[in-house]
């Protein structure tokens, strides 16, 4: 076939896996295939693929615009980094990005005075009115553009709420394997005790079963809530005055609370409109931070997906190294295995340069963990050793396990880090130039530990998704299938944190011995290029 799209690539060449991959892209779109699901390992160049994609399909009649969707913010940036030129438009919330006029304000902050106050100020309407804002200049923008790159959150609210997106010729969900997660994530309602008495007069009633607690929200929360939201918008009027600093400060606080409170009421109305009790999990506990949160969690989001993400894009393509199963990920996001095309690729690295060993120290089970736990500190200890002088990291699956590991080595190599300073202690990682090793349960996505930065890997326990979450345990009885599913993934996006090219490398280790089992059970979803580097030993 003809290959014009080899002048929209991106980089000098592209490897023979990315021609592969592009030209079953183009074939499939050319059957007028719904979705195509493309399935190839870390380092193999999707971003690269998605561009040129947008790129050269911009080029053609009848075609106009892509969307490419990141689940994650730090991949949207990526590229923006490696590809940002005039055709290529990224967006993310208002509240990134400083308004123009106000030099203190993001363009959230400067819209709610634009267009909430009484502002007089024929300035700030000049320079942020009209779609001169920043955030509106470059929404349309995004709107208009060849490719246009964002993130799963946004994309979400503006497809809910804001509603000003329209469908686009080529839909590109980057990491798809995270779909059903983010989407999710996205309808998942939490109300803490702390937020309901700082808006309303009441308390959450002590109720046995989430049935009532539906009732309850309905009936009496959500009323008082709007009622909350009505004084609010009266009191606005009579806040701000122009050229006084105090009283501009007053006004964004109460906007803001305001903004939220909307925001929220919104949230359960959409929440009660899907209300199913069969297809909700509910949960009941205590915040750190004081007060107490009920929660409902989606069990099957599927029915979602077409509204929310699928629904705006004329064709869907979805890009990630674990798809897995396409069965399976079809089945989790509602979709009919009729309608797709599946494309898989092998990896372009040797598989000398990436063996995965494992290398049995014991048993990470719940009734066995503390027995291992010291022997697995012994066991990382001889890595170590093994390791002198490289970099690398250490996937624990939680932080207790993360705090016992370090605790017993007490060796100044290992950089361990909490929920409120991982990117400092990845950063200080990427930038020492000691040898430091990364231990941490939540790098197990979304990090790149090229060459030096990682030569080797562990993984201390089989990441199993928290069987205490009545969500999960639901979800198990649902689709008996998944919660292995959800383990496989994890685990082959965790050991692709360290190869990252064709001239890098790096030696994996697993370390439970209840690997042995898993993979037994389960080698169907491990693809062929994972199990060409796997050794025994």
């Amino acid at each position: 076939m003809d290959r014009d799209y080899l002048k929209y690539f991106p980089f000098e060449s592209p490897r023979d896996e990315q021609v592969e991959v592009i030209d079953k892209i183009l074939e499939s779109l050319s059957k007028k295939k719904k979705y195509i699901l493309v399935e190839c390992p870390t380092g193999v160049g999707k971003s690269a693929i998605s561009v040129t994609l947008g790129r050269y399909l911009n080029s053609l009649d009848g075609y106009h615009r892509t969307n490419v969707v990141t689940t994650q913010k730090i991949l949207q940036d990526q590229y923006v980094n490696d590809y940002g030129s005039h055709d290529l438009v990224s967006i993310k919330s208002k509240a990134n990005y400083m308004c123009n006029f106000y030099a203190d304000l993001n363009c959230a902050e400067s819209l709610r005075l634009l267009f909430e106050s009484q502002d007089p100020s024929k300035e700030h309407k000049r320079e942020c009115g009209n779609k001169k804002c920043k955030y509106s200049e470059l929404k349309e923008r995004f709107m208009r553009s060849p490719v246009g790159v964002t993130n799963m959150s946004y994309f979400l609210y503006e497809t809910t709420y804001a509603k000003q997106l329209s469908p686009c010729h080529l839909l590109i969900v980057d990491e798809c394997h995270n779909i059903e997660k983010e989407i999710m994530s996205f309808i998942n309602t939490r109300i803490s005790s702390n937020f309901v008495k700082e808006m309303t007069d009441l308390e959450i009633p002590d109720f046995l079963g989430k049935n009532q607690y539906v009732e309850w929200i309905s009936g009496e929360l959500l009323p008082s809530l709007r009622a909350k939201l009505k004084f609010y918008r009266k009191s606005l009027a009579s806040v701000f005055d122009e050229y006084d600093d105090e009283s501009q400060k007053t006004f964004l606080a109460t906007t803001k609370i305001k903004d939220r409170l909307a925001g929220f009421i919104d949230h359960l109305e959409a929440f009660l409109s899907n209300w199913n009790p069969n297809n909700w999990s509910f949960a009941k506990d205590n915040m750190t931070q004081g007060g107490f949160a009920i929660e409902f969690k989606p069990i099957d989001v599927s029915h979602f997906t077409k509204e929310k993400l699928f629904g705006f894009g004329r064709s869907v393509v979805m890009m990630s190294a674990t798809i897995l199963d396409k069965v399976a990920f079809c089945k989790s996001l509602g979709i009919s295995v009729d309608e797709c095309e599946f494309i898989s690729t092998g990896s372009p690295f040797n598989k000398e340069s990436r063996p995965i060993h494992f290398v049995p120290v014991g048993n990470m089970g719940k009734k066995f963990i503390n027995y291992t736990l010291p022997k697995m500190a012994i066991g990382i200890n001889e890595i170590l050793k093994a390791h002198p002088d490289e970099k690398g990291i250490i996937h624990t699956n939680s932080y207790s396990n993360a705090h016992s590991i370090y605790n017993d080595l007490r060796n100044p190599r290992l950089l361990i880090h909490n929920s409120s300073n991982r990117d400092r202690i990845l950063e200080q990682h990427i930038n020492s130039e000691k040898p430091t090793v990364l231990l941490t349960p939540s790098m197990t996505e979304g990090v790149d530990l090229k060459y030096e930065l990682s030569r080797f890997q562990i993984l201390c326990k089989i990441p199993y998704p928290y069987l205490m979450d009545p969500q999960i345990q639901l979800k198990m009885k649902m689709q008996p299938w998944w919660y292995n599913y959800q383990t496989a993934k994890t685990i082959i996006q965790a050991l692709g944190r360290s190869v990252r090219t064709e001239d890098d490398h790096a030696v994996s280790y697993i370390l439970d011995s209840a690997w042995a089992w898993f993979y037994k059970s389960n080698i169907q979803l491990f693809p062929g290029w994972f199990r060409e580097a796997y050794h025994t030993g």
